[in-house]
């Protein structure tokens, strides 16, 4: 049995009777979407024809074919719809352009803030183009509105909602303002067995594979450096929270913890080192200090509310992966599976689309569910899809502690992944397409038949993944150009049972 394979842009990657693809674009876009694909008229109702003051500075159009050409979209709304700079009476003169209005300020809230606003006050985000200059003007709006923190995405200010409605939203620097909800970490579920997802075969079989020489962020609370399972492998950090917790320290323990307190705290990647960071800032961390301090997968246990959109947040991370392919962050779904999304194309459906924290929303991450020790989902896992209906999460793991532990499970085996792939590649880290890819891949198929939004590809698997990257079945390559096309043959045993393809890339911030 053969077959025959044509992808544009592509890169092989065969692992026995798998295929393995992932794909490498070409160009990228720091661009808000909404959470729903509505017609025209319903955007044009709601961000140009209220009696809401008009910006000169933004624009709602419509256009006609696949692109708003040559104009910068800020949100796009749906396929032909979008907020964009405003360019005047040239913007009628375009052949495809065929509805032009100015826009008012309402585009520029989150969809968590549309019917709360401006009744909220308190903390806001504040996301613009230029950070520096929308701080220097806040700088000078008195003391009715505090900066609280800065960073390179966005600023988060304290001021009554009203203040914020007469003295913020409409500032032409302001492009997206949301309500700052903090992190907390995820709550317990069920209990721990490590011969699930083959972390014991891996430690008996392959016993080099441990994480030695890759560092793992942990992004929440400070773990405990003295803790016996991680002493002298916890990194000095300026990133990191002055309150130290049990949950960062049973985190990182499952992670890679040495196993020397008792056999049940050896994680997977149990030679590795830890880099923490506080979750007190939801957006990305510097990804210099990230790099000097060579993490290239950082967990993330913790959640917000249930939110169905794609934010600042999710796209400041899709950003940052974008422009460093090799690191890999790490989600927990979330333990609000009973739960349903306020808001979006979901919104009221129990059980669904219920994810914590629209950074969860990001197209490169990974989000992981929960099982308990009998492989059984556990009801509080959150599920997906996606505010657009991608799959989320992708993964399911054991949970000690509900989708917390659930993840750091998966960033020990993608830390013991990028240990073995360096070795046998002279010290050179895998992308991380390469890595999602092989993950998505080797996962043992639970709950429904086929993929599905509680546990995304199935089960992890640590054996199947690491023997994966030390059979070497696969090809490396990139595209350059537009239309370029790639073949390859693949001979299929005649009694295979089933043949697996698996295409995996990294995608725009948009």
């Amino acid at each position: 049995m053969g077959g025959l394979f044509h992808f544009h842009r592509s890169s092989l990657i065969m692992l026995n009777t798998r295929i393995l693809f992932f794909l490498i674009p070409l160009s990228c876009l720091f661009v808000l979407s909404t959470t729903a694909q509505r017609d025209n008229a319903y955007w044009f109702k709601l961000y140009a024809e209220s009696n809401a003051a008009l910006s000169s500075r933004f624009a709602i159009i419509e256009w006609k074919g696949t692109s708003a050409y040559p104009f910068k979209i800020v949100r796009q709304l749906n396929d032909n719809t979008a907020i964009v700079y405003n360019e005047g009476k040239i913007m009628r003169q375009v052949d495809n352009i065929t509805r032009v209005e100015p826009a008012n300020n309402a585009w520029k809230l989150s969809p968590s803030l549309e019917k709360k606003f401006p009744e909220a006050s308190g903390e806001f985000l504040v996301a613009g183009q230029d950070i520096e200059a929308l701080y220097n003007i806040f700088k000078n709006l008195g003391p009715q509105l505090v900066v609280k923190e800065k960073n390179n995405y966005v600023i988060r200010i304290k001021a009554a909602g009203s203040f914020v409605k007469d003295k913020v939203l409409g500032l032409d620097e302001v492009i997206f303002l949301d309500k700052f909800i903090p992190a907390t970490t995820e709550t317990a579920i069920i209990g721990y067995d490590r011969s699930f997802s083959g972390i014991n075969t891996l430690d008996y079989t392959i016993p080099g594979a441990d994480g030695k020489g890759i560092t793992a962020g942990v992004k929440e609370q400070k773990m405990e450096s003295a803790d016996l399972d991680l002493y002298n492998r916890v990194l000095a950090s300026s990133l990191a929270a002055s309150t130290v917790s049990n949950h960062a320290t049973v985190v990182s323990s499952i992670i890679g913890g040495a196993g020397n307190s008792f056999y049940d705290g050896r994680g997977i990647a149990h030679g590795c080192n830890f880099y923490s960071s506080s979750f007190d800032d939801l957006f990305p961390d510097n990804i210099n200090i990230l790099s000097n301090n060579r993490v290239s997968v950082q967990n993330h246990s913790y959640g917000t509310i249930v939110q169905s959109f794609y934010g600042a947040e999710a796209a400041a991370y899709d950003a940052q992966l974008w422009s460093d392919k090799k690191i890999l962050h790490v989600f927990s779904a979330g333990n609000k599976g009973l739960g349903a999304a306020p808001t979006g194309t979901f919104a009221n459906l129990p059980g669904f689309a219920n994810l914590t924290g629209n950074f969860k929303m990001a197209k490169n991450t990974i989000s992981v569910a929960a099982v308990d020790n009998k492989g059984n989902i556990a009801a509080e896992s959150s599920a997906g899809p996606a505010f657009d209906g991608r799959l989320v999460p992708q993964l399911a793991a054991l949970g000690p502690n509900g989708t917390s532990d659930a993840a750091a499970m998966v960033t020990g085996a993608i830390a013991v992944l990028q240990q073995v792939y360096a070795d046998s590649n002279a010290q050179q880290l895998p992308d991380a397409s390469l890595i999602k890819a092989v993950l998505y891949n080797s996962a043992n198929d639970i709950y429904t038949k086929g993929i599905d939004f509680k546990t995304g590809y199935g089960l992890l698997n640590c054996y199947e993944a690491v023997r994966a990257i030390q059979l070497k079945n696969y090809q490396e390559g990139m595209f350059t150009n537009t239309g370029q096309l790639w073949s390859k043959m693949v001979n299929v045993p005649v009694n295979a049972a089933a043949l697996k393809i698996t295409l995996a890339w990294t995608d725009l911030a948009a």
